[in-house]
């Protein structure tokens, strides 16, 4: 093994250390708790740890830890002017174009 490098985490051990390890990144900033898990993988690389991107995946979705969603500027100029309307008391209008 080189040297810096860590041995693998083989499977079924070592989940609790990981949880341990994507809490401890997801909670170093404001903004890193919206980490998803292509970015914990990421961060864990860094620190040498040696794990597969898919096994945090499984870790964080098993033990609830979810990445903050996007929204897109669309979808954002939308929410607003709902929230405009129902702060003028209108009612919020639905999309004619839309078919249900």
């Amino acid at each position: 093994m080189a040297q810096g490098a860590t041995a693998p985490v083989a499977a079924g051990e070592g989940d609790a250390g990981l949880l341990v390890l994507i809490d401890e990144i997801r909670g170093e900033s404001e903004f890193a708790a919206t980490y998803g898990s292509p970015r914990v993988w990421l961060e864990l690389r860094n620190r040498g740890v040696r794990v597969g991107r898919k096994r945090v995946e499984q870790i964080m979705r098993a033990y609830g830890r979810k990445g903050g969603s996007q929204i897109t500027a669309h979808e954002s100029t939308k929410i607003t002017r709902l929230k405009l309307r129902q702060r003028a008391g209108g009612e919020p209008v639905v999309n004619a174009r839309k078919s249900s």
